[in-house]
């Protein structure tokens, strides 16, 4: 593979950074919902730093051989984030990790063909996409919820002997701490929820930083380490009790064999994570038998490394060694030991731990090791449709399941302590949507009681990527092949941000939105989701321009600490805000027209249309005209050419100084003929428009829910390509009224969907539809929803619900596909 005694490559997992108090049931380990604080971004930040000086400096003698330090190149990154857990704090938490790792630079730029350089906002920010793992879609990164026979063996551990001896043991303790905890329980079986309150209210309450005895928040410490170790281990590796990094062991085994294959151009795999899987990493590598020490709670912003380094000889293989740094105090890398030895060949690495991997197919694992049968169905939405997915959403803010949350309640209040809904502080208030109440529109009572003047509720926005490199898709499936976010393209979703800042934050627009949180994101207020299929990370990266356009940079964005230090965010207050990664084998939601046979015998069918065969006989001329400046690119009016030319136009002066001036706007016409008629159909439920059906069902419930006076939800917003907004207007008819939208969106282009408060009590809210066509279109433009200016959100829904695709199951039967895509487990 390599014949220098090189470091290949990393494969790293890192713990999330400072955040509030955070409750977890003690016998099932659900949680409930805490925050990230600025604190917490900048540990991460720096934790990123460290690992730049550590791999990414030329000068460090563990330096990555091959890898981009200054500029990143996202083909040589995989990261993922746990987005389930305490809500959003670790999926957050990694955004500061890599603005340390690869910080802005003015070398993000680019020159475009009329010779301006562009370099990317926030002088040179380097967006990197960040797959959000969702427990309930993929179990790998949070497994140990909602397990019936992990829930057993914490019974079983509270139930033994050492156990008891301990909880004997710290009863005086604990009984002398009792007074500074409030209401809460200090039964042992609590021990970590004990410790976490002390450890959070010693960062951030002075008075109780004043008053507690120096030595009880070590004491607390050193009793939940105890606690949490015996809860996240288990005596044999393939124990249930080390499930919490069991479901990560498949990964962990492909990334380096991935590293340490040449034709890879992986380097660095990160997995950002709560401290349970360190816990269970370290007794399964057996670490803990030469470093009895680290068994417990790691710090916030810890990090594993396991270097892939390159083989002494052709002959020998590349060898793993692991490595750990306890959080920020600790200025170092600490060698770990592996089953005793200091490092171990890649494929005695990988057999020594394939006894305890849950292997490839999880949703198996969770039906034999955890006994369940509910989570992990492959469903984008459950099977009650869009009011399904509201609770779905909801478990992304830490609600597991709706039965579960009534057994969590119940756990709760056995051990003295509010639920969700009624702690103090809390920010987030759980809704679910029941059958019935979307269809028939919001029950009167609580229209009544929503608001009682005409303002704006809130919108649900779609927004287009911004400006990127070329795109290739087969124009016959539509599959895409990878393609890379400019500069360019992410100012101009900043720009977008701004707008919609303008717009909807901005308390003297008229287009406000009544009470939400306009200078620091209130992320209870958002719910942000972003394609991340199609044309690679070119979307999933685009949102994080316009999220910094919408909620830019603010020096307010700080925290004031028990010792009275103020910290601000890094990068002047940078706002971190959670994004959903939508992969299409997951949830079909964002994507919904790849891998759909009926999809693509519809553009056969209309690829064989009289309509079709006229417009290509029209275009030929000039296609033929057009050859000489495509190479050897097809002119086949299947393969309409515009995206080539729109590429080029944009950033290659040669071929802009040399293709004649109407070209462009030539192959753009032609384009929207073709695109219109791939992503339309006659009915609203046909096939054609499949790229918007599987995006209603969200849009249903988050205008619901922004009707809804309980639901803090303001803004939703979900970043994807064009396609859905060719069905969009097709479905609304917004088209009829205004035909000139008909085609392929610009950059950077947005859709809202308004949500107005009713005019009187006895009315309902309504919906208006609003459109802005990218950069070079100054202002939204209103269109029409069924030939009317609005609608009541009521009527908006009927009018939709029976073209929607609410199920991965549905999507399966109405595509016709049997094996793809999750469909394969509702056809064996």
């Amino acid at each position: 593979m390599v014949n220098t005694t090189s470091l290949l490559g990393v494969v790293l997992l890192a713990r999330h950074g400072d955040r509030l108090e955070f409750f977890q049931d003690p016998f099932t380990y659900n949680p409930v919902q805490t925050f990230l604080t600025p604190l917490g971004s900048v540990q991460e930040q720096q934790l990123g730093t460290f690992l730049r000086g550590t791999y990414l400096d030329p000068a460090s003698p563990t330096f990555i051989q091959g890898i981009s330090a200054d500029i990143a190149n996202v083909n040589q990154l995989d990261v993922r984030a746990d987005a389930g857990g305490g809500g959003s704090v670790i999926l957050v938490s990694v955004q500061g990790l890599l603005q340390g790792l690869f910080p802005p630079t003015t070398d993000n730029n680019i020159t475009l063909a009329n010779g301006t350089t562009v370099v990317a906002p926030l002088d040179g920010y380097q967006a990197i996409p960040v797959e959000s793992v969702e427990p309930n879609l993929d179990i790998s990164l949070n497994s140990f919820t909602s397990c019936p026979n992990f829930d057993n063996h914490i019974s079983e551990f509270y139930a033994s002997p050492p156990f008891m001896a301990e909880a004997t043991e710290a009863a005086p303790f604990l009984e002398q701490l009792q007074p500074y905890l409030g209401n809460r329980s200090i039964n042992f079986t609590n021990m970590f929820n004990i410790f976490d309150f002390v450890n959070v209210q010693s960062v951030h309450n002075a008075t109780f930083l004043a008053k507690l005895p120096p030595t009880f928040a070590a004491q607390s410490y050193y009793y939940a380490n105890f606690h949490e170790n015996g809860v996240f281990t288990d005596a044999s590796p393939d124990g249930i009790g080390n499930i919490g990094i069991r479901t990560i062991l498949p990964s962990i085994f492909t990334d380096p064999t991935r590293i340490a294959n040449s034709s890879d151009p992986l380097k660095i795999m990160l997995n950002e994570i709560s401290y349970k899987p360190f816990i269970s990493l370290f007794n399964v590598t057996q670490a803990t038998n030469t470093d009895p020490s680290i068994a417990g709670i790691v710090d916030y912003a810890s990090v594993v490394a396991l270097e892939l380094h390159a083989p002494a000889t052709p002959a020998d293989e590349p060898t793993v060694n692991m490595r750990f740094k306890n959080g920020t105090t600790d200025p170092a890398f600490h060698d770990l030991t592996l089953f005793g030895e200091p490092s171990l060949p890649l494929s005695q690495f990988i057999s020594q731990l394939a006894i305890g991997s849950t292997g490839p197919d999880w949703a198996r694992t969770l039906r034999t090791d955890c006994a369940v049968h509910w989570r992990g169905q492959m469903n984008m939405l459950s099977s009650e449709g869009y009011y399904g997915e509201a609770i779905r959403r909801s478990t992304m803010n830490g609600q597991r399941h709706h039965d579960d949350r009534t057994l969590h309640d119940d756990a709760v209040q056995s051990l003295g302590f509010a639920t969700p809904e009624r702690r103090a502080g809390s920010r987030r208030r759980y809704t679910i949507f029941r059958k019935g109440e979307v269809i028939t529109g919001l029950p009167s009572v609580e229209i009544a009681t929503m608001v009682n003047a005409t303002t704006l509720l809130g919108v649900v926005l779609l927004a287009r990527h911004g400006d990127r490199v070329e795109f290739f898709q087969d124009p016959f499936t539509y599959n895409p092949t990878q393609t890379f976010l400019t500069a360019l393209g992410s100012v101009q979703e900043q720009g977008l941000g701004a707008f919609l800042r303008a717009t909807y934050l901005d308390p003297s627009s008229p287009t406000v939105i009544g009470g939400i949180n306009a200078d620091v994101a209130e992320i209870d207020q958002l719910d942000v989701r972003a394609d991340a299929g199609g044309e690679g990370a070119v979307i999933l990266t685009s949102v994080q321009g316009l999220l910094q356009g919408l909620f830019p940079p603010t020096t307010d964005n700080n925290i004031t600490l028990a010792n009275g230090t103020t910290v601000v965010a890094p990068l002047g207050g940078y706002q971190a805000i959670p994004v959903e990664s939508v992969e299409p084998n997951e949830d079909i939601s964002l994507e919904g027209f790849t891998s759909c046979p009926n999809f693509d015998n519809h553009i056969s069918q209309f690829y064989a249309s009289p309509g079709f065969a006229a417009e290509a006989m029209v275009a030929q001329p000039f296609l033929e005209q057009l050859h000489h400046y495509l190479g050897n690119r097809s002119i086949e009016f299947t393969n309409m050419i515009f995206d080539f030319v729109n590429v080029q136009l944009q950033h290659n002066a040669t071929f802009l100084a040399e293709l004649p001036p109407t070209y462009g706007a030539q192959a753009y016409y032609y384009a929207n003929f073709h695109e219109n008629g791939v992503f339309t159909d006659g009915s609203p439920g046909g096939i054609g428009n499949i790229a918007i059906r599987t995006v209603l069902p969200s849009i249903f419930t988050s205008l619901t829910r922004i009707a809804n006076a309980s639901d803090p939800l303001k803004l939703a917003l979900s970043e994807i390509s064009y396609k859905p907004f060719i069905s969009l207007f097709n479905v609304t008819q917004a088209t009829i009224a205004d035909p000139g939208i008909a085609g392929i969106v610009d950059y950077a282009a947005a859709v809202a969907l308004e949500v107005h408060a009713p005019a009187t009590p006895l009315d309902e809210p309504t919906v208006k539809m609003r459109f802005k066509n990218g950069t070079s279109d100054p202002s939204f433009h209103d269109l029409t929803l069924f030939s009317a200016a609005s609608l009541p959100l009521s009527q908006f829904i009927s009018q939709l619900a029976p073209s929607a695709v609410n199920t991965t199951q549905q999507w399966c039967t109405v595509c016709n596909q049997t094996t793809l895509r999750g469909c394969s487990a509702f056809f064996e």
